[in-house]
């Protein structure tokens, strides 16, 4: 079902960026194109054409957007330099998208352009959610966030909002989702003429709620919400109707309620023309039928789409599970063995992802058993065939690695959260850990006047200068190097640079729990705030300290 989430990504992007550039639409032959005939052109002008090019045939889209960037520069006109790199983040390979939403933040961060640099790490985040990068897409989305705030531009909080959502909701996040989706509708509610302004977003964030209120199994509450959305929509021609069609269809089909279910589905699948939107409706023709042959058809249907597109979601596991069974009934073992191959896989890959990892599904089929049914049908096969023998071994090497991924993520997270428990705890009693100085019967005068300078310079945070040295320090407390290395050891516990550092590093952990803004500060921003001159050597630093890292501990915290 996030699938469908998943999907409207782009379709956000697309309106986050709209509104950019006038409505008059040029058209130019291939003969009729220079670079130079272009750079004389004004900016609408080639903002026409791009978009022209960008939503028809996009031969000559980047020729468009590079000379809009090359005028821009021309003028040395920083906005306009922003929005060249911004046309080119739209066409380009998703790297390079990421460098150029990094030019337009460059161009455009210290400029009181109502959507700039919000564009920016907007497009950052799109493209790192599709290459993956899900804490980089979130911290980009709510950088996009935080700028639309600063600047008051009401159209794009309510966009940034729909893609953190979207985010949370993929992630398994679904409490957080919800809350987030109703907080948001609620906000879109108190703009005025919300209904007509920002219908498209009010429509959208009604659909998102309705599946994150399925998913909660609150179907009564989702229900409500669907029939909200129709009496806005004016017709079944409108474009969104089809997606609040789906999620009723859904609806129906978990509340039991089969033929109102397949009625539903039966309208809706001759309006989706995505095709994960298709294979999501196949999925659940396939489950509201009663015949055998009629699901398989359906379950085929999907795992064609699945071929084709690649794209993982949960409910594959129980198309394959099925073939699996119904091979196994037929005594079918080379079919049962390559449906349960796919079964593998796609678990495999599932359990890469963070909304698998965390959900509550129980599996029919768990690992032992996959490797149970594995080694029986290999010991039938294998006195037939002696060619399985190679997809016997990627077979066992594949379950070894779900097993080993699995234990490993396992205990690695159940260590890391009993150690936030226990910091969390320190905290409380303004115990922050750091390593225990050793006990120093005796202090003689000067040791103590150069503990009390010491104190001082905790106290008012001197450590956090990235250039403080052994000898500065020295210098400024009117002491020695030697001897002010000899009393940190001694009464501290420590080299000075351990000692600089831990206190760095306890300054950063009392920050990150008090201070939301600086949560969603980058790593390589937090480093150079508290000292650091590099993120290697802060996050190094202070899982030295805290036994985990920088970038868990915030999740933590976010979380919490």
């Amino acid at each position: 079902m996030e699938i469908m989430l998943i999907n409207r990504l782009q379709y956000f992007l697309l309106i986050f960026l709209s509104g950019l550039g006038s409505s008059v639409i040029y058209s130019q032959t291939a003969n009729q194109i220079s670079s130079d005939s272009l750079l004389v052109q004004d900016y609408p002008t080639l903002t026409d054409k791009f978009w022209n090019s960008f939503d028809n045939s996009g031969e000559f889209t980047e020729l468009y957007a590079r000379a809009y960037l090359a005028k821009a520069k021309q003028d040395k006109d920083s906005i306009e330099i922003a929005r060249g790199f911004e046309y080119l983040a739209q066409i380009s390979e998703p790297l390079q998208n990421i460098a150029f939403s990094d030019s337009i933040i460059i161009y455009s961060r210290n400029s009181g352009h109502p959507n700039y640099p919000a564009v920016g790490y907007a497009l950052k985040g799109y493209w790192n959610y599709q290459l993956g990068n899900y804490d980089e897409a979130l911290n980009g989305y709510l950088k996009a966030y935080s700028s639309a705030k600063e600047k008051g531009n009401i159209a794009q909080q309510i966009e940034v909002n729909q893609f953190i959502g979207v985010i949370k909701s993929a992630w398994g996040d679904h409490e957080e989702a919800l809350k987030l989706y109703k907080e948001h509708l609620s906000f879109i509610k108190e703009q005025p003429d919300y209904q007509s302004k920002y219908r498209e977003d009010y429509l959208i964030t009604l659909h998102n709620l309705s599946l994150a209120q399925i998913r909660d199994k609150n179907y009564a509450a989702a229900d409500k919400t669907i029939y909200e959305a129709y009496s806005t929509i004016n017709s079944d021609e409108d474009p969104i109707y089809k997606d609040f069609l789906f999620a009723s269809a859904i609806s129906l089909f978990f509340q039991g309620k089969r033929r109102a279910a397949e009625d539903s589905i039966n309208k809706v699948i001759p309006l989706l023309e995505d095709k994960t939107d298709l294979a999501m409706a196949n999925y659940y023709q396939g489950m509201l039928s009663d015949n055998t042959q009629k699901r398989l058809f359906f379950f085929s249907n999907v795992d064609s789409i699945y071929n084709k597109t690649n794209i993982e979601f949960p409910e594959l596991r129980t198309v394959y599970e099925t073939f699996v069974d119904y091979y196994r009934s037929k005594g079918q073992e080379s079919a049962e063995l390559s449906y349960l191959k796919k079964l593998i896989v796609v678990d495999s890959r599932l359990a890469h992802n963070r909304e698998y990892l965390n959900s509550t599904i129980t599996k029919k089929y768990d690992t032992p058993s996959l490797i149970a049914q594995k080694n029986k049908i290999i010991q039938k096969l294998s006195h037939n065939n002696e060619k399985n023998q190679n997809l016997i071994i990627y077979i066992s090497l594949a379950t070894a690695c779900i097993i080993a991924i699995a234990f490993f993520i396992y205990y690695k997270s159940k260590r890391l959260r009993r150690r936030f428990a226990i910091l969390q705890e320190e905290l409380k009693k303004d115990n922050v850990p750091i390593s225990q100085p050793p006990k120093i019967n005796t202090i003689d005068s000067s040791s103590e006047i150069l503990l009390e300078k010491l104190e001082k310079f905790e106290r008012t945070g001197g450590y956090t200068s990235n250039d403080v040295t052994l000898f500065s320090l020295a210098k400024m407390l009117k002491s020695n190097q030697s001897y002010l290395s000899k009393t940190i050891n001694d009464h501290k516990g420590k080299n000075f640079p351990n000692y600089i550092n831990d206190l760095r590093v306890k300054y950063t952990v009392e920050r990150l729990n008090n201070d939301r803004v600086f949560r969603n500060f980058r790593i390589k921003n937090i480093a150079e705030d508290v000292g650091f001159n590099t993120s290697e050597s802060f996050s190094r630093a202070f899982e030295k300290v805290t036994g985990m890292k920088p970038s868990y501990y915030i999740q933590q915290l976010n979380k919490k």
